[in-house]
């Protein structure tokens, strides 16, 4: 009788610990499920934010661009707007070779006078020009300085 009394507590004791252990993974699982949670609600947030700067980066970029573009113009325009008060301060007559911006390739260059020196005889040559000067008693070689 005693062996069978001692059998029931070897087996209450052994269904106690069980029942503690389950218990235990039980509290374990739901932990690993309340902290999974959590990751999946994180990762939705910082997938959100990732993508709201990313967003940000791309209207960034694209305002640089159009500064750049308009830089670009700008810079055009003071090149065009230095270039006309160079004549008119002047009286020049300049050659302007074409331009390999705007596509154009006319088959003389262009020639602009300005009238403010009439007796103006001084030229900007192209430097294509400077290779076929002709020499004088002055300047042997050709080229002026």
């Amino acid at each position: 009788m005693q062996e069978i009394d001692q059998e029931k507590e070897k087996q209450k004791i052994s269904n106690e610990s069980a029942k503690e252990q389950e218990q235990q993974l039980t509290s374990e699982i739901q932990d690993l499920k309340k902290e999974i949670t959590q990751q999946l609600e994180d990762h939705g947030r910082y997938t959100k934010e990732l993508s709201e700067v990313e967003e940000q980066i791309r209207d960034v970029e694209k305002q640089i661009n159009d500064k750049n573009k308009n830089l670009e113009v700008l810079g055009k325009e003071l090149k065009d707007v230095n270039f006309q008060e160079f004549v008119k301060t002047t009286g020049y007559i300049v050659e302007v070779p074409p331009t390999a911006t705007t596509g154009e390739s006319p088959p003389n260059t262009k020639t602009v006078l300005v009238t403010s020196r009439p007796n103006s005889v001084r030229k900007i040559l192209n430097p294509r020009e400077l290779q076929s000067a002709v020499p004088t008693t002055r300047n042997p070689e050709g080229i002026w300085v």
